[in-house]
């Protein structure tokens, strides 16, 4: 048989009607199938507030409950040993005179030492930790934790802080024993079908606010806000500029160079305030701005030493300036 006749029997087999016929009919089936799945998925009801909430609690779940065991957790003192002595270090060669590139390396070295304490786990028990810079975070979560349970019970704990005002106000010599607002009153009036993930939200908030007290707490014991917002402005070029001139202010002072004093001491503020840009911890940190009061004061008496030289130098027969 030649091959036209084979081509011809094929091209009869695939093209034959009733081929045709099933192959269009299992089309318009996957097609009705398909349109069937679209129909049932729009008349399937949306998710409610409830499950929304669910899903978004896999992002404020504790922090502290997922870590690398092989990292394991250092009492906070020991921890710090080498973020105070890299600051010294640094101060050391400051109250020497030496400000070069050294210096600068040294503040660099000790600023790097700062970050890795906070990263560090820091021991708080037989089975739990911390990690100092995570303050923040655990503020943040509370936050967030407080909007999940705000969509829950819309609006009752702006009503409950309502009452407790109305309540205050009406008998202000209470105030003391009026209890404050807690986001636990506020679960307690979720729907009943919400309350298990209203109570589990509260309880997750509550552990985030103990954990940045806790953080908070140990930051304070070796002035972790503190020596970060001083490193960090060693670091930097105005911030280092600034304590080099409330050291040569100081060593005029020293030196009865009132007149150089005035001049550093003027240059040394004005660094700062760069400094303070870049590093906004320094302006709202208790012991930086005790620090600066020390030199402001300093520069006050500057100033009234040499209007008191002035005055009496005029005493003593020399021309004063005229008053315009």
């Amino acid at each position: 048989m030649s091959s036209d006749f084979f081509k011809n029997m094929v091209r009869q087999l695939v093209w034959r009607p009733s081929r045709l016929l099933v192959f269009e009919e299992g089309v318009l089936g996957a097609a009705i199938v398909a349109v069937g799945i679209l129909s049932l998925y729009t008349c399937l009801p949306r998710p409610s507030t409830q499950v929304s909430v669910a899903r978004s609690m896999r992002h404020v779940r504790s922090p502290f409950l997922f870590g690398t065991k092989a990292e394991a957790p250092v009492k906070l003192l020991p921890a710090s040993r080498s973020m105070i002595a890299a600051i010294k270090r640094a101060q050391g060669r400051e109250d020497r005179g030496m400000f070069d590139e050294t210096t600068r390396t040294a503040w660099k070295a000790a600023t790097a030492e700062v970050i890795r304490l906070g990263l560090m786990p820091i021991a708080t028990g037989p089975n739990s930790h911390i990690r100092l810079f995570m303050q923040e975070e655990e503020e943040e979560r509370a936050k967030s934790l407080e909007s999940l349970i705000e969509e829950l019970v819309p609006g009752r704990f702006a009503d409950l802080q309502r009452q407790r005002a109305s309540a205050v106000e009406a008998a202000p010599e209470f105030a003391d024993s009026v209890p404050p607002v807690t986001w636990e009153m506020v679960v307690a009036a979720a729907p009943a079908e919400a309350q298990p993930l209203a109570r589990s939200l509260a309880g997750m908030h509550e552990e985030a606010c103990e954990n940045a007290r806790k953080i908070a707490a140990y930051r304070n014991l070796v002035a972790y806000d503190y020596w970060r917002a001083v490193c960090e402005a060693g670091a930097s070029e105005p911030g280092f500029q600034a304590r080099a001139a409330m050291w040569r202010a100081e060593y005029d002072v020293a030196q009865s160079q009132l007149e150089l004093a005035k001049v550093s001491f003027e240059q040394g503020f004005q660094a700062w305030t760069a400094a303070c840009d870049i590093v906004p911890a320094l302006r709202t940190d208790t012991l930086v701005a005790e620090e600066m009061a020390v030199h402001q004061a300093r520069y006050r008496e500057v100033l009234a030493a040499i209007d008191a030289g002035t005055e009496r130098e005029s005493a003593e027969g020399e021309p004063a300036p005229l008053d315009l």
